[in-house]
C-alpha cells in the first residue's frame, strides 16, 4: 500500500476544491468578445450593482460552496475522527453544487442576446467549465474518502477478530 492512499479522496477533494475557487475568482466565466471577458466575480457584482437582478448574484453562493469544500477536505487530514462525515458532507456539498452548476446552465440557456438571437450559454467561457468539472471532481474525491474509509474500517475489524 502507498503511504499516501490513505488520504487519496482528501487530496482529490483539496485539489479540486482549490481549483474550483481559482476558476471562480480569476478565469473568464463569460466572454463578449470586444466588450471583454469576466470572471464570476465580477459578473456576480455586476448583476446586483448595476442590473439589480438577484439571480446571476446566487454565483456567490457557488464562491461559499467550493470554499466549504476545500476547508471541509483540508480539515479531514488533521480530525480523523470525523473523517467519515466530512466525506459525507463533502459529497453532499459537491451534488448541491453540480445541481446548481446545472440550473445556471439552464438559465443562461433560456437568456437570449435580443440583435443576434443567440443564447447566453455561446458566451461561457473556460471558467465555467472548469468549475464545474472541479465540483464533480471533488465529489468524487469525498467518494473515495468515504470507501477508503469504509475499507480501512472493515480490515480493522476484521483484524480484531
Amino acid at each position: 500500500m502507498m503511504p499516501f492512499q490513505p488520504h487519496l479522496g482528501k487530496i482529490i477533494a483539496t485539489g479540486a476544491g482549490l481549483l474550483a475557487v481559482y476558476s471562480f475568482a480569476a478565469m473568464l466565466w463569460i466572454s463578449l468578445g470586444i466588450f471583454g471577458n469576466y470572471t464570476a466575480v465580477q459578473v456576480a457584482q455586476f448583476a446586483s450593482q448595476v442590473l439589480h437582478t438577484q439571480q446571476l448574484t446566487y454565483l456567490w453562493l457557488e464562491l461559499l460552496l467550493s470554499v466549504a469544500l476545500t476547508l471541509l477536505a483540508l480539515t479531514s487530514f488533521f480530525t480523523q475522527t470525523k473523517e467519515q462525515m466530512f466525506s459525507i458532507v463533502i459529497i453532499g456539498l459537491g451534488a448541491v453544487g453540480f445541481i446548481s452548476m446545472i440550473a445556471i446552465y439552464v438559465f443562461l440557456s433560456q437568456q437570449v442576446i435580443p440583435l443576434v438571437s443567440i443564447s447566453l450559454t455561446a458566451l461561457l467561457g473556460s471558467g465555467f467549465w472548469l468549475y464545474t468539472i472541479s465540483i464533480v471532481i471533488a465529489t468524487t474525491g469525498g467518494i473515495i474518502q468515504l470507501t477508503s474509509f469504509s475499507r480501512r474500517r472493515k480490515q480493522s475489524f476484521i483484524g480484531q477478530k
